[in-house]
């Protein structure tokens, strides 16, 4: 299933816990070219996912793939408890408005046109509070030092910084800054700043940015509101390029695409894999799991006899 279905690379998590739990042999099946709706949504207690009527599959639909399985169980497991068999756009919008925070409602675009309008006017005033100052290529300075003003001359002075002090920004991340929509912007510059003051940065350059999320990508410890951040800003992106006529891939997969070129991958290994599904004695549209099982134990007990 996913990536970690291509010859060579690591189990998934939830895989490799399976098999450190297990006491049984474990044969672990892949197979390319399902779409999520093929497959049943099998819950913890054995119970199937329940039916969607076509207008709130289309909504559904919405939310970024990483999340689609969370959003898919919480409407169903509200819609079972409020006693409805089948989730319609009824149980859906009360799903909504009682399990996800406004704010992320917004920036997911659920809400009117008033609702997402305050919210940018609100997300404006939050952002001028944000302290723009120097360029990326600045020295940086010897003592972290911070201008105060005197509230009763009005004077100017400066003073070493304190934990409490506000972050400072550089003219190219607030201009990088900007690409995120503006209703998500502040969580945005909050998520970078929870970093720098972590690690006692507190001058947020455009090297900060990138470092904030490779830290964030190789802990695995993305939360809910910054990956609907940095997938708003990912779509905004392509919407942008394809708008302009511009290629939507990113530098960074251009990149990837290049090295794997030059390593000497000719053929996307998912292709082979495909194939090789083809001799699968498995069909896992009609077959239901005691068939499947049973046709795996033919095929093992052949291989075992020609042995």
């Amino acid at each position: 299933h996913g990536a970690h279905r291509i010859d060579g690379t690591e189990l998934g998590s939830q895989a490799e816990n399976l098999v450190r739990q297990i006491s049984c042999n474990l044969l672990l099946i892949g197979t390319v070219g399902i779409k999520p709706e093929d497959i049943p949504w099998i819950e913890e207690d054995g119970m199937a996912s329940l039916p969607w009527s076509p207008d709130a599959e289309v909504r559904i639909l919405r939310v970024p793939p990483f999340a689609q399985g969370i959003a898919r169980r919480a409407v169903e497991e509200f819609t079972t408890e409020g006693g409805g068999d089948i989730v319609t756009n009824k149980w859906l919008d009360e799903a909504i408005r009682k399990l996800l925070p406004t704010h992320m409602q917004l920036i997911m675009g659920i809400g009117s046109a008033e609702e997402i309008a305050l919210a940018e006017v609100k997300a404006g005033e939050q952002m001028k509070k944000t302290r723009v100052i120097g360029s990326d290529d600045d020295a940086e300075p010897l003592e972290a030092l911070t201008e105060v003003t005197c509230p009763v001359t009005g004077r100017m002075s400066t003073r070493a910084r304190i934990a409490t002090d506000p972050i400072v920004w550089t003219q190219e991340a607030w201009s990088r800054l900007q690409a995120v929509p503006l209703i998500a912007r502040p969580l945005a510059r909050n998520t970078v700043e929870r970093f720098g003051r972590n690690h006692d940065i507190w001058r947020i350059t455009t090297r900060v940015m990138d470092e904030n999320k490779q830290a964030m990508i190789e802990a695995d410890e993305f939360d809910m509101d910054t990956m609907m951040v940095m997938f708003t800003e990912l779509r905004a992106k392509q919407i942008r390029a394809e708008a302009e006529g511009k290629d939507a891939l990113s530098p960074e997969m251009r990149r990837f695409i290049e090295e794997a070129k030059a390593s000497g991958m000719t053929r996307c290994p998912i292709r082979d894999i495909e194939e090789q599904m083809n001799q699968c004695p498995v069909d896992f549209k009609s077959t239901t799991p005691a068939e499947a099982k049973a046709a795996v134990e033919r095929m093992m007990a052949t291989q075992a006899g020609d042995d």
